[in-house]
């Protein structure tokens, strides 16, 4: 062979070359991106199956520590660490509901309350002043006879029915005049809805048993059944709208009595369905929740239903009714969701967040969420996804030991203590994530500490800020176990309302007040109450008056 033809064959052996390097390449990366997806699908179908089947709490159990008995659990979390499941921000499960026919017309003929019930009489009278001469002692009223009204009424175990008597009067022919009636009756009572059949009582226990225990109307529906009284979850659903609405003006002032005085306010959310009337169908919309500081005349629980996840929903929200912020700066804590403004670490153009302006919120972190990505990363990762759980595992212990002292105290030992533990994990996430695969569980978690570190670092720098957000997800605990039972709301009024009486329990259970006989004085006193002494009936200051239990 010729110099020629060798120098041809040895330049086409290293196009083989190039072309096999190349084929090589790609092979590996397509070999990479594939081994990336698995791992990240295999992750997602053991976390899963771990929903179904497995442990949901997110206690960590530290491998190089040798256990006392065998079986036994490790030592338990430092104070402040969320169950999985406790966000309830997991969404909810898909669920077709059959359409029905239904009966064209409006809402028929009340069915007459049952003979049998047992009643109490309750009169109402006019004042003795007007009945009586005072000077004289003589009746100016002759009684002529009662106009009755019937409301259900409820304790419990017991269906009755309160009688509602008005005393009627004529006057005597001597004491008539011009302009004074022959007929006069005892004005009816304001108590409870207008016009409705419920009393204060039965309004209460429904509310209650829907919106506390989680009970779904239609089996309220059979409740009262086994008490041979009929109600319609129709009529149920119309009376808790009317609590809701009658309640609006109450909650405005909890809400804005939390932006005035709460420095902090925790923020989260989690979905459920909503029914459309007319098709049947259901669409997912948002519960949101906002969790005043501890400690401050806005302590409350207050709900927000919207129709969809939209950052208009909570911009709105912190906004009075003419649309003007409610606060000069407050502190938001809360996750990632990019609605708040988080994913760039500033709120942009209508963001919440780290904005600047008249009006501002700082976005505070929440440690429970960054541990909980480390969490999920332990089946693919378990050596660095424990060395990241060890190192978040210090920062609650050092909130364990502090979680009595003031303020001015808490701040200074997290800046002592903890700020070098803070200052070697965001480092060695760091140096972690040139080593994994970005899409990866463990990839993930590194990047979702990284891009919020500098909201995980605020709790730092003030001793009034909490570590996490786990308080005003707990708010939330019940909202899913109801979500459970009546799988979604009928509409997006029915949303409304139930989002204002979740506020109304969740703000009493925070001050120890019982919600029945909360919700019992509400309906019964709030019809005829101005609304400049609505403050009374503010969760904090009902349970701070002994006459109110």
């Amino acid at each position: 062979m010729t110099i020629e033809q060798l120098t041809e064959q040895l330049q086409q052996r290293e196009a083989q070359l190039e072309q096999r390097e190349a084929t090589i390449a790609q092979l590996q990366a397509t070999n990479a991106e594939l081994a990336e997806a698995t791992s990240k699908l295999r992750g997602e179908l053991e976390w899963c199956k771990r929903q179904l089947f497995g442990r949901k709490s997110e206690r960590y159990e530290d491998p190089n520590q040798p256990k006392l008995f065998d079986g036994a659990s490790a030592s338990a979390e430092g104070e402040g660490e969320g169950d999985e499941d406790g966000s309830a921000n997991q969404a909810a499960s898909t669920i077709t509901v059959p359409s029905h026919s239904r009966r064209a017309g409006g809402r028929g003929k009340r069915q007459p309350i049952p003979d049998h019930l047992r009643r109490e009489r309750i009169v109402h009278d006019l004042p003795a002043d007007q009945r009586i001469d005072p000077s004289t002692g003589e009746p100016l009223l002759t009684k002529i006879g009662e106009e009755v009204s019937e409301k259900l009424a409820f304790r419990p175990g017991e269906v009755y029915v309160e009688r509602h008597v008005r005393i009627k009067y004529r006057r005597p022919e001597e004491n008539l005049s011009g302009e004074r009636p022959e007929v006069v009756i005892a004005p009816a009572s304001s108590e409870g809805l207008a016009k409705s059949i419920a009393a204060p009582s039965l309004l209460a226990e429904i509310a209650v048993r829907k919106y506390a225990d989680h009970q779904p109307l239609d089996r309220l529906v059979k409740v009262f059944a086994r008490h041979d009284v009929e109600l319609s979850k129709a009529s149920m659903c119309r009376w808790m709208q009317a609590i809701g609405e009658l309640a609006a003006p109450l909650l405005a002032l909890m809400k804005r009595r939390m932006l005035e005085h709460s420095v902090i306010i925790g923020h989260d959310d989690t979905p459920v369905r909503q029914q459309d009337p007319g098709s049947g169908r259901c669409r997912t919309s948002r519960f949101w929740t906002a969790l005043g500081q501890v400690g401050t005349a806005g302590h409350y629980v207050l709900f927000d239903y919207t129709q969809n996840r939209s950052r208009a929903g909570p911009e709105r929200w912190f906004r009075d009714e003419h649309d003007q912020p409610l606060f000069v700066e407050r502190e938001l804590q809360c996750d990632a969701y990019a609605g708040y403004g988080t994913k760039s670490g500033a709120g942009g153009p209508g963001g919440l967040l780290d904005r600047e302006g008249p009006w501002r919120m700082v976005h505070v972190g929440c440690w429970a969420h960054a541990r909980r990505k480390f969490h999920d990363a332990r089946l693919n990762a378990p050596g660095p996804a424990c060395e990241a759980l060890g190192m978040i595992r210090q920062l609650y212990g050092i909130e364990a030991k502090i979680k009595d002292a003031s303020h001015d105290q808490r701040c200074a030992a997290r800046q002592a203590e903890a700020g070098p533990i803070v200052d070697a994990f965001f480092n060695w996430c760091a140096e972690q994530q040139a080593a994994v695969l970005p899409r990866s569980a463990m990839g993930e978690a590194l990047t979702y500490a990284l891009n919020q570190q500098a909201s995980l670092r605020r709790y730092l720098d003030a001793g009034h800020r909490p570590i996490d957000n786990n308080a005003t997800e707990r708010t939330l605990r019940g909202l899913a176990i109801g979500r459970k039972n009546w799988l979604f709301t009928g509409s997006e009024a029915g949303g409304h309302a139930a989002a204002r009486l979740f506020s109304l329990i969740g703000s009493a259970r925070l001050h120890g007040v019982e919600p029945l006989a909360y919700l019992h004085a509400l309906i019964r006193h709030l019809p005829a109450t101005p609304i400049r002494q609505l403050d009374q009936f503010l969760p904090d200051r009902w349970a701070a008056n002994a006459e109110n239990h």
